[in-house]
């Protein structure tokens, strides 16, 4: 077993991780290093014998060991959102990585997030750059809900489907999701897309409302929702009682809360039953199903 660092070692360690940080996060150049050098005491509190080999090595080195780790986030884009890279071309790719480690830098200790956040940051300046795809905003959030629906934790175990809940719904309790459940609005049709880097086909540019989940044998299941059920969903989803949920989103949309409408609500939930997403009413020993670090930014709405 290794012996536990002393205060002082412990601090000298984290002194080098901050200088390796700021020496990561530097502008391409090698010459961006050496104000970080010079600075190591002041800004980094490097140690004396920490300060004199730094100063001994070639600059080089530490540019090789940031293009390494800004290459290995490059990778994590290529793995997780490979048709948004594909779109936008090696060099922009590259770009986006240098910018985001100068301007943000990857907050997470999760190898697997790091396109999330990376996407999240960017997402505002893929828009604004004439050069790319106006959709690619939008197809690198959607790669990123399908992973997260193929990533998310199932609390109950994917039973085939029911025709019914095992206890009736009931307005004034909400409802219980299994666990993949996901929504994600989006303005352009981005879902259709063949899964495939070397296409190039165009989505249209019409507004669409998605959920997607897990179905019993475990497979990738998405289906297209009206704007008011897409709304219901989102509010059953964060806990609302049935009744309250629909009022919302009546009031949100300036829909008449009638019996045609409460009618074709029964049939939805009924089919989300079915299908063995809607799992049963909310209740004391329900356990939730669970909120995706990124679902917020994932679905789109500012709701």
């Amino acid at each position: 077993m290794p012996r536990e660092l002393t205060a002082a070692e412990r601090e000298r360690l984290e002194a080098s991780q901050r200088f390796l940080h700021a020496a990561i996060c530097a502008p391409t150049t090698p010459r961006a290093i050496e104000p970080l050098i010079h600075d190591a005491a002041g800004s980094f509190s490097l140690h004396s014998d920490d300060r004199r080999h730094l100063a001994a090595q070639d600059q080089r080195r530490l540019a090789i060991y940031r293009k390494l780790v800004q290459g290995q986030l490059q990778d994590a884009l290529r793995g997780q959102i490979p048709l948004s890279v594909a779109r936008m071309g090696d060099e922009s790719c590259a770009t986006t990585i240098r910018d985001f480690c100068a301007e943000q830098q990857p907050r997470t200790p999760i190898f697997r997030e790091v396109a999330y956040e990376v996407a999240r940051w960017a997402s505002e300046r893929w828009q604004r750059d004439p050069q790319l795809p106006p959709y690619l905003a939008d197809l690198a959030r959607y790669e990123l809900l399908v992973l997260d629906v193929h990533c998310a934790q199932r609390l109950f175990q994917p039973d085939p489907p029911r025709r019914e809940p095992e206890r009736s719904l009931q307005a004034d309790l909400g409802v219980v999701f299994d666990g993949s459940v996901r929504l994600g609005r989006f303005d352009w049709a981005v879902h259709p897309l063949a899964d495939d880097i070397a296409c190039r086909d165009e989505p249209a540019a019409q507004q669409v409302h998605l959920m997607a989940h897990r179905d019993c044998d475990n497979e990738f299941v998405q289906l297209d929702l009206t704007p008011l059920a897409f709304g219901l969903v989102g509010h059953l989803l964060d806990g609302a009682p049935l009744a309250a949920a629909l009022r919302a989103v009546c009031d949100h949309q300036d829909q008449p809360l009638d019996r045609p409408l409460v009618d074709a609500t029964a049939k939805m939930l009924e089919d989300l039953a079915q299908r063995g997403v809607l799992l049963g009413p909310a209740c004391d020993e329900s356990r939730a199903s669970g909120t995706a670090p990124w679902r917020a930014w994932l679905k789109g709405t500012t709701d």
